[in-house]
């Protein structure tokens, strides 16, 4: 008995995130572009399943949750809306 603790059991909310990553990670790639696309934002519910699919690859090592899909890659799912008069020069 002297191996059990009488304090609760915590939940590391870091370490199931990461979990969560490394499945992600494993899974393929057209199957989270589909499950991407469940949970798209209000306007980007016609997404053409083939591009999501390539953009999903270019940022599935960065997710965390399937959701991250449409906020790692936004720049690709809209226009600039300002640009930088210098840089454009």
């Amino acid at each position: 008995m002297s191996h059990v603790s009488k304090h609760g059991a915590r939940f590391d909310f870091d370490k199931a995130k990461w979990f969560n990553q490394q499945y992600l990670r494993q899974k393929d790639t057209a199957t989270l572009a589909e499950l991407a696309l469940q949970v798209a934002p209000a306007g980007l519910e016609d997404t053409a399943p083939e591009f999501l699919t390539k953009v999903t690859d270019l940022v599935k090592d960065r997710l965390t949750y399937v959701s991250y899909v449409w906020t790692e890659a936004t720049y690709l799912f809209s226009a600039p809306t300002k640009s930088d008069d210098l840089a454009v020069q």
